[in-house]
């Protein structure tokens, strides 16, 4: 008797600690998916479970973030191969750590509906190490302007992708097509740092209602082996505000019908006469079809001030005729464009 009870005590014991283990491992498996991103629904699916049409015939913008908030740190989220994910607003990336997003040729398609002022399609705050790669972003903005609808102001802040306060940021073969306000936007925001060591390179971007590529907060960028056509403003505008910019190099960019300046530096303060954009900032090898090479440093009136940013300009070709060869990776959305497709 006393043996059988002896085994029903230490069988009541193992059943109480299998018990609580099994509670510890939920727990812990819920902090670990638990969402990262501010905007997106809780899921207590693993991010492999996460499921979504991939055709655009849906909003998918939750079921998109929430497969990237799962994604730990240090991961790779890989996109359909040639998917469409409707995206009505915004993809977020807040924080993250050496986060890659693989495109695989898929497009993030923001057409749909016009979308509110303030939808980047893709916004990154804070973080390091992190890369876009591979996929197309298609905005709102009709594909040849003039266009109908709520206007520029109401729309500018639509960026392709909005970069803040980023240590670290890679964005390579993305095709950014039709948006409203920058192909690419860059800052320093609220008590962050700048944004450090972004490169961008090898993209084509194309029909922007705002800037090409617009910095201003940065320390450290690359923009090079770019194509960019049709930016509704400045191609490459430095603003001055946000913490400015150091050390940066454009360069081996074919630029089509610049609007306005190819680049545009921000002004110096008039109390210390100090640049705002510390550079240098180097405009070296780039190509401009149909239209001049324009470089503003003067910022409305500050002409005084010109000598004092460190802007180096060389080896630029300008009103060069047609438009450069489009590679391979892009050829599909660029024939979409000069259709008048969206």
């Amino acid at each position: 008797m006393n043996s059988l009870q002896g085994a029903g005590r230490r069988f009541l014991i193992l059943a109480g600690v299998v018990v609580s283990v099994v509670v510890v491992v939920v727990v812990v498996r819920s902090l670990m998916t638990s969402e990262r991103t501010p905007g997106s629904l809780p899921d207590p699916r693993p991010a492999a479970e996460i499921r979504m049409t991939t055709d655009c015939s849906q909003d998918v913008t939750e079921s998109l973030n929430r497969l990237v908030a799962q994604t730990p740190d240090g991961g790779t989220v890989a996109l359909v191969r040639d998917g469409c994910y409707r995206l009505d607003g915004s993809l977020l990336l807040n924080d993250r750590q050496g986060l890659t997003i693989e495109g695989n040729g898929a497009t993030l398609d923001g057409s749909r509906v016009p979308g509110e002022r303030e939808r980047r399609h893709i916004r990154i705050r804070d973080g390091k190490d992190l890369t876009l790669r591979d996929f197309t972003i298609l905005g709102s903005r009709c594909g040849s302007p003039p266009c109908e609808g709520p206007g520029l102001s109401a729309m500018e802040r639509q960026h392709g992708v909005a970069v803040e306060n980023v240590d670290g940021m890679t964005i390579e073969r993305l095709n950014i097509v039709n948006v409203w306000g920058d192909f690419v936007y860059i800052s320093q925001k609220g008590d962050g740092d700048r944004s450090a060591d972004v490169v961008i390179q090898d993209n084509y971007f194309r029909n922007s209602g705002r800037q090409g590529i617009a910095p201003s907060g940065v320390a450290g960028l690359e923009v090079r082996g770019n194509i960019l056509i049709d930016a509704g403003r400045t191609v490459f505008d430095f603003e001055a505000e946000g913490g400015g910019a150091i050390d940066v190099v454009i360069a081996d960019n074919d630029i089509v019908r610049p609007d306005n300046a190819t680049l545009n530096v921000g002004c110096a303060d008039r109390e210390t006469g100090r640049p705002l954009n510390e550079g240098p900032i180097a405009l070296t090898d780039n190509r401009i079809y149909q239209g001049p090479l324009e470089v503003d440093t003067a910022c409305g009136g500050q002409e005084e001030f010109t000598d004092q940013l460190n802007v180096v300009v060389s080896g630029n070709e300008d009103n060069l005729t047609g438009e450069p060869e489009v590679p391979p990776w892009a050829a599909a959305v660029a024939k979409s464009a000069d259709s008048g497709g969206s």
